[in-house]
C-alpha cells in the first residue's frame, strides 16, 4: 500500500482541498470522497493537506462523467 506523499516544499500549484473544490466547481465532500477513493492524490506539508492543479485536471480527464448522476453533472 502506497502512503501519501509528504513534501518539504509546497508546489506552486498546490491548493487546499476546499479551495480546489471551489475552483473546479465541486463540493468539498466530493473532493474528500475522491481523495478517499484514491482518485485524487493529496500532498501533505506539515499537518496540512494540499491538492495540486495537475491532480485535479488528471481527475477530470480520467473520470467517467456518465457515472455521475445527472443532477450533479456540471454543464459545460
Amino acid at each position: 500500500m502506497k502512503k501519501n506523499k509528504i513534501v518539504r516544499k509546497i508546489p506552486h500549484d498546490a491548493l487546499a482541498p476546499k479551495d480546489a473544490a471551489v475552483k473546479y466547481g465541486l463540493s468539498w465532500s466530493g473532493v474528500r470522497v475522491a481523495i478517499n477513493r484514491k482518485k485524487i492524490r493529496p500532498i501533505r506539508y506539515g499537518s496540512r493537506w494540499y491538492v495540486t492543479d495537475r491532480e485535479m485536471k488528471k481527475y477530470f480527464r480520467t473520470r467517467n462523467a456518465l457515472k455521475v448522476p445527472k443532477k450533479y453533472r456540471r454543464s459545460l
